[in-house]
């Protein structure tokens, strides 16, 4: 295992991934005593600063001190990672309640929820309202003794990095 010490300061942009570390792992050979000592190598430490474009750097394995009659299969690592500026977007998507019982029906003023991200700006035209699904569990409303429901949103794309959903909690009356 190659464990690494990072410090990175990206100015305005962000990762899109995490780091990258190629290879992930090393052979090392040489005598068995001293092999089963060694439990993880280190990596040359790595800072950068104001990161505002993909990068990829190399960094020295470093063999533990104070041990010879090692050889190890790279003595050398790429940290890479892709860097974009990210930007903000929003929807109103309608929501479903689900576990409804079938003699309830509920009425409520809020018939959309809005859905706010944050998406590298290289993806932003790639999402849709129709990226996202919000639901609402009646029998967590139940359950819990609630006068709302509590939206969650169910389907999202894998790159979105954050959301919130507004409002967070939806007010409803039962009709009879």
């Amino acid at each position: 295992m190659l464990f690494l010490w990072v410090r990175v300061k990206i100015g305005g942009d962000c990762l899109l991934d995490n780091l990258k570390i190629t290879p992930d792992s090393v052979i090392i050979y040489g005598p068995n005593t001293i092999l089963d000592k060694i439990g993880s190598l280190k990596l040359s430490g790595l800072s950068l600063s104001d990161i505002k474009s993909n990068f990829e750097e190399e960094v020295s394995v470093l063999l533990p001190e104070n041990i010879n009659n090692l050889k190890i299969s790279s003595q050398k690592a790429i940290i890479s990672a892709r860097v974009d500026k990210f930007t903000e977007g929003s929807f109103k998507v309608p929501y479903q309640i689900n576990n409804l019982p079938e003699n309830v029906q509920v009425s409520s003023l809020t018939k959309y929820i809005e859905v706010v991200y944050v998406v590298a700006l290289s993806k932003f035209d790639e999402v849709s309202e129709e990226s996202f699904k919000v639901s609402c569990n009646f029998n967590v409303t139940q359950q819990n003794n609630l006068n709302y429901l509590i939206p969650k949103l169910v389907e999202k794309p894998s790159f979105i990095k954050s959301y919130k959903l507004v409002p967070n909690q939806i007010d409803f009356l039962i009709k009879k």
